[in-house]
């Protein structure tokens, strides 16, 4: 297994934006780090970096202890899996499936043998005469898959290859792909702009905005504790809840809503995720529903408060109105603090378990 790393990379198009700014990291021996963020960030243009296909305007590039910036793509030793499959139309899966070994010069036993092991590994054994035209999105994933299990590299490198895929599909590659990293351990760096394939997928996930990282570590963790407003937004479905208020004396205002523990006086965002918002008659802060959602295993309402909306998750099936009122209540332990100006991170205040 190797390790990857990059220092210092940055990449700038003539006469036009910083597309990648300064990037430093380091994704360890079997890890599976998955960078996710919004289009446009620069999570793709990160990958295609590493398989030498995008130059970097600074930094470097090292594969297990070896600077590889300056090597060809073909010498680097990375398997690329891309979101539009690029499998070769005219050929079967099975000559799809060893193309690169037969492209390396692997002898033919050894090449049918790597195919027939990858095929049986993926469900492709019964597909190996067909054409990609005979397949459906899944199997010619699967395919793009295998074709770069094949060579048996030292990374691997996904670029949203899920992306074109029905919710069905998604899923059940999800499990796969998770799945055939525990039996082949390849060090592997995936792109999504998914939260959810990077929650679920991801050993650790990074967060990269406007070509910077913004945090990094493990799913739950950065769920958990997001470092900024951005991540905070981002990462959890439904988004969580930001809400614009003022504190002084340690207490949040929003209307008629008054926490106490605020950890800074001024302008501040109050995050708190929906589904840790609680339910509570007579809990002193009354909202009238102004959404229903009905979700099957969750409803989720969405209630206005000083020109904002704070939105919150029921189990499926609540029985819920648009116009009545319900009385919510938030737990000092689920609550986040964010700086107005800058959105970052601030201290989580006194932790005082009153609610108002």
């Amino acid at each position: 297994m190797a390790t990857l790393s990059l220092r210092g990379v940055s990449k700038r198009y003539p006469g036009g934006a910083e597309v990648l700014s300064a990037i430093d990291l380091e994704v360890f021996a079997g890890e599976f780090v998955v960078l996710v963020g919004p289009s446009g960030c620069g999570k793709s243009t990160l990958l295609r970096i590493v398989a030498g296909l995008v130059e970097a305007s600074a930094g470097e590039v090292w594969i297990d202890g070896a600077r590889v910036d300056d090597r060809e793509p073909g010498e680097r030793d990375v398997a690329m899996v891309f979101q539009n499959y690029a499998l070769y139309p005219h050929m079967s899966v099975r000559r799809n499936l060893g193309f690169p070994l037969r492209n390396a010069g692997v002898s033919k036993a050894e090449t049918e043998a790597r195919v027939r092991r990858v095929a049986e590994s993926l469900g492709l054994s019964e597909l190996l005469d067909r054409k990609p035209a005979q397949l459906s999105g899944g199997q010619m994933q699967r395919v793009a898959v295998g074709r770069a299990i094949v060579r048996e590299p030292k990374v691997f490198l996904f670029d949203e290859p899920l992306s074109n895929l029905d919710a069905q599909l998604r899923e059940d590659l999800r499990s796969e792909l998770k799945a055939l990293h525990r039996r082949l351990g390849i060090t592997t760096l995936y792109v999504t702009h998914d939260q959810a394939e990077a929650m679920t997928l991801g050993s650790r996930i990074v967060v990269l905005d406007g070509g910077e990282v913004l945090q990094s570590g493990a799913p739950l963790e950065v769920y958990a504790r997001p470092s900024s407003r951005f991540v905070a937004g981002f990462i959890g479905a439904p988004a969580m809840n930001l809400l614009e208020g003022r504190a002084e004396g340690g207490v949040f205002r929003l209307g008629p809503l008054e926490i106490r523990g605020a950890p800074v006086s001024g302008p501040v965002i109050l995050g708190i995720r929906p589904e840790e918002v609680v339910l509570e008659k007579d809990a002193g802060l009354e909202l009238a529903i102004r959404e229903v959602e009905a979700l099957g295993n969750r409803t989720l309402l969405t209630c206005p408060i000083e020109g904002q909306s704070l939105r919150l998750t029921l189990p499926g099936g609540a029985s819920s109105a648009v116009g009545t009122t319900i009385s919510v209540a938030f737990r000092a332990r689920d609550l986040h603090w964010f700086d107005a100006s800058n959105g970052e991170r601030l201290g989580v205040g006194r932790g005082d378990q009153s609610n108002f």
